[in-house]
């Protein structure tokens, strides 16, 4: 989802998202051409890393199991960096294969 996002590729990261929100954006192709009208239009932003921290929850006994993944990103706002952690919510539907 990251490496999709950092390259530019909105069709791939669209998969990746909650499928409820994906229908709420209008299906896969909407929600793809958002994200790249959304991009094209943050003027003076460059985005340099995302990565992935720890898992801090996993939740097995539920179904679809589901956890929380912490995000690390780095990104320049007209040439100031800005460092941010924020968190993933994780969903798999089959036993942990996929996540989305």
């Amino acid at each position: 989802m990251m490496n999709a996002f950092k390259a530019g590729d909105f069709r791939t990261f669209v998969k990746y998202n909650n499928a409820a929100l994906v229908t709420q954006m209008g299906g896969e192709e909407e929600f793809t051409k958002y994200m790249e009208a959304e991009m094209k239009a943050m003027q003076g932003v460059e985005f340099r890393e995302m990565r992935s921290g720890k898992i801090l929850r996993l939740l097995k006994n539920v179904q679809p199991m589901q956890c929380i993944i912490e995000q690390y990103s780095e990104l320049s706002v007209n040439n100031m960096p800005v460092s941010s952690v924020s968190h993933l919510i994780g969903v798999s539907a089959d036993s942990g294969k996929t996540w989305r």
